[in-house]
């Protein structure tokens, strides 16, 4: 019975040390990957900026916050962002990065209706 269980030991114990120093390299690299698309995020902040206020003749939009913590690929091979405009979450927005001619290229894809009915006056 005690080697059956010093056998069972010396197979299971590998095999865990294995997954878990496979789990913490997985993770380090999601973490690497998450903190790349922050700093690309940041990098292009002038250009998102002007993106979140491309049409607001009226200047409705003060202030431009990013969440950076909501960085996320998407299944497109990009990533989105979201953020929000002077200081109200319901005023919220999300910008989406793509790769255009190996150019990185920040757009909104989505924005609170106030946002877009400041963007759509003429």
């Amino acid at each position: 019975m005690r080697n059956k269980f010093k056998v069972l030991l010396c197979i299971l114990l590998p095999i865990l040390a294995i997954l878990l120093i496979g789990g913490v390299i997985v993770e380090n690299q999601k973490e690497e990957q998450h903190n790349e698309m922050i700093r690309i995020a940041k990098e292009h902040e002038a250009d998102m900026n002007k993106e979140v206020r491309y049409g607001d003749k009226d200047h409705h939009i003060k202030t431009v916050t990013y969440e950076w913590n909501t960085v996320e690929k998407n299944p497109m091979g990009g990533f989105m962002l979201d953020g929000y405009v002077n200081n109200d979450k319901k005023l919220d927005f999300g910008i989406q990065f793509d790769r255009n001619n190996g150019k990185i290229e920040p757009r909104m894809y989505t924005c609170a209706n106030q946002i877009d009915e400041w963007e759509g006056q003429e």
